[in-house]
């Protein structure tokens, strides 16, 4: 499940944004308790990130993070246009989803949207659930996959909350 949506959402990302100039920066995600982060990695107009959630040596959630630099001269993406962003990566995720409908929500803070799905047919081992979102911070187009096996749990609603407040600096 994690390989399929991460190709997917790049593809979809990569023909939403087209080319776009690199710019350093820095995302600031307060992250709950417990979160490991690797080091980012910076490759022409993208930025991302991974970090993983450890509850007594096992990980229990796992995170990641796309940011691209807007392309040169073009507006930062609309929120209709987020929201379309987001329904076309939920409409590739409801192909090997076990939910037949799986509805957008709203961030309350951040200009932007997530759906959650649960895996029809995980491998042993894996994360059986996504939690997976775009957002737009400062004209950046941000992506997100929290994978974890329970969306409800306080630790997902935990990182949902943290990546409402995410910001650029």
């Amino acid at each position: 499940m994690k390989n399929m949506f991460r190709v997917c959402l790049i593809s979809s990302l990569l023909m939403f944004i087209g080319s776009a100039h690199a710019n350093p920066l820095k995302l600031y995600v307060p992250y709950p308790t417990g979160w490991e982060l690797r080091e980012p990695l910076l490759r022409d107009n993208m930025l991302a990130y991974e970090a993983r959630q450890q509850v007594n040596g096992k990980t229990v959630q796992h995170l990641q993070i796309t940011a691209i630099s807007p392309p040169q001269g073009k507006p930062a993406p609309n929120p209709e246009t987020l929201k379309q962003l987001a329904s076309g990566l939920r409409d590739v995720t409801l192909k090997t989803a076990k939910e037949k409908e799986i509805p957008l929500q709203k961030f309350t803070v951040a200009q932007g949207y997530y759906y959650t799905a649960t895996d029809k047919n995980p491998k042993p081992g894996e994360f059986t659930q996504l939690i997976e979102g775009v957002l737009v911070n400062q004209g950046y187009l941000i992506n997100f996959t929290l994978l974890t096996n329970d969306a409800a749990s306080p630790n997902a609603k935990a990182m949902i909350a943290a990546l409402d407040q995410l910001s650029i600096r």
